[in-house]
């Protein structure tokens, strides 16, 4: 019987051996896990270095191409009666017009702004009709 009992395991010894196989089991599952997030990570670098590369290569090709030259054309259709204005914090051009019961076209055209741009400080011909 003592050769039979060398065959058989008790409940200890397979719940050691179960609880060994887990461990493995879990160290293997976790080092997978890092290998594909080691891989992934390295994956998405790639593919940020590509799209950087084609950005910067886009934004190249675009300022090399010759600008159009945009025309500004003014004219003089705009009210002669008016008053000189000084440019305040926070201003546009709409709000300034609506204020002083103008437009902004001709603000632009009495000015010959070529855009809604201005500066604080700066000195407008403001017509009123």
């Amino acid at each position: 019987m003592e050769g039979q009992r060398s065959q058989f395991v008790t409940v200890t010894q397979l719940n050691q051996t179960i609880a060994s196989l887990q461990a493995q089991v879990n160290a293997a599952s976790d080092r997978q896990q890092r290998e594909i997030i080691a891989e992934v990570t390295r994956q998405i670098e790639a593919l940020a270095a590509q799209t950087q590369r084609a950005i910067n290569a886009l934004a190249r090709s675009i300022e090399s191409r010759p600008q159009m030259e945009q025309v500004v054309t003014f004219n003089d259709n705009f009210p002669s009666r008016g008053i000189q204005y000084v440019v305040q914090q926070g201003d546009t051009l709409g709000a300034i017009a609506r204020r002083h019961r103008s437009r902004v076209e001709w603000i632009r055209n009495a000015n010959r702004l070529p855009n809604d741009t201005i500066r604080v400080g700066q000195e407008l011909f403001i017509p009123q009709e």
